[in-house]
């Protein structure tokens, strides 16, 4: 597949003009999806400028444009001046109560965009074959991204000031911030499949208080290199109710209100081993059977495993957002939690900290248990 063709929107110019150039782009995106001709062969790339959202009055209709296939996908990304240069554009749900996307077609990808404001919708309702991509999330009484089928994936995505989940039955969650806000707080920020979804919620970052859980889970769901922070929250850190799981590596802080729970396991035959928890009313409640192998225990800390370096950030146009993220989360030397892996004696330490690396363009890497390095 060669690259894909170029149609340029800018929502800051007349609705309903221009013919999708760079010099004379639409100005308006379901305009444009109404208008362009799909490109059948190499599928296409609708660039959305950067400094004036669009407002939408309804969720965006594809049924004009076409259907997208494996060979000519759609992406709609974000940009400042040329098409990938980072920029992040905006998709505003106009408080209208209407998802931004809802029932899409398949082989989609959203990068580089700020998707908000669609009052009691879920933001997102997307299909299978879709990925979501630095996105930020937001403001939403409903949840954040339903995934309606499996091979979909969220990745290092800011989602926040969500009420209900952050995001549901994705495949691959992998490093997303997900915050509460003042006005809208995660029931869970993570949900799972209680069916046969496989998720997998690996190496992202919760800053969450009141009664949210980080990760609720059901079926077949590898949650690994989480890093955990609740500020005396009554809910769960990880809550597993269905079998089988991969519970490994994450550190928990800060579940500490009343019934607050660290990691809580309901049913036996799940590997859960390698968690360091600090400050939860209880750390950790694990089923009869669970395996937790010689020398793979789960440790109670006497101390908070983060650095807690600066502060969180809150703007995700920001060039350091990414790296101010890690700062604060970055594990310290306390108990076998451990700083500066995979190098040294480090490696023959428990609990795994966040990845060594970083940055919002990409270069993270996984670290598992055994100090291999995987992306």
């Amino acid at each position: 597949m060669a690259a894909p063709s170029e149609t340029y929107v800018d929502p800051s110019i007349a609705a309903n003009s221009g013919t999708g150039t760079i010099g004379d782009p639409y100005g308006d995106l379901q305009y444009a999806l109404d208008t362009m001709t799909r490109d059948s062969t190499n599928g296409d790339r609708i660039n959305i400028k950067s400094g004036t959202a669009e407002v939408l009055t309804g969720s965006l209709d594809f049924s004009t444009y076409g259907t997208p296939n494996r060979t000519s996908p759609l992406l709609l990304e974000g940009y400042d001046s040329t098409a990938g240069d980072g920029g992040i554009g905006g998709i505003d749900g106009n408080a209208g109560n209407f998802s931004i996307i809802s029932s899409n077609p398949s082989f989609m990808g959203l990068k580089r965009l700020k998707l908000f404001n669609t009052g009691t919708a879920v933001v997102l309702s997307i299909n299978r074959h879709m990925r979501v991509d630095e996105c930020e999330i937001t403001e939403s009484s409903t949840g954040g991204v339903l995934g309606a089928n499996d091979l979909t994936q969220v990745i290092r995505c800011y989602i926040h000031n969500i009420a209900g989940y952050g995001v549901q039955l994705m495949n691959d969650v992998t490093y997303c911030y997900f915050a509460n806000g003042s006005t809208n707080k995660f029931t869970s920020a993570v949900v799972g499949s209680s069916t046969s979804v496989q998720t997998k919620v690996i190496n992202c970052f919760f800053n969450l208080d009141s009664t949210s859980n980080a990760i609720n889970v059901g079926f077949n769901i590898y949650n690994q290199n989480n890093s955990i922070l609740s500020n005396a929250g009554t809910g769960y850190g990880i809550l597993s109710y269905r079998i089988p799981q991969h519970i490994v590596n994450n550190l928990i802080e800060g579940f500490s209100g009343t019934g607050g729970v660290g990691i809580s396991v309901s049913e036996s035959d799940t590997f859960a081993h390698d968690n360091a928890i600090y400050d939860c009313a209880t750390d950790i409640s694990l089923a009869a059977n669970c395996d937790v192998l010689p020398g793979q225990t789960n440790e109670s800390l006497s101390a908070s495993p983060f650095a807690k370096t600066g502060s969180l950030p809150t703007d995700f146009t920001s060039a350091t957002f990414w790296s101010d993220l890690y700062a604060y989360f970055a594990p310290v030397d306390t108990g076998n939690v451990y700083s500066g892996y995979p190098t040294g004696s480090n490696q023959t330490k428990g609990a795994v900290g966040q990845p060594v690396g970083g940055g919002a363009g990409g270069g993270l890497l996984r670290v598992n248990m055994n100090g291999n390095v995987f992306g």
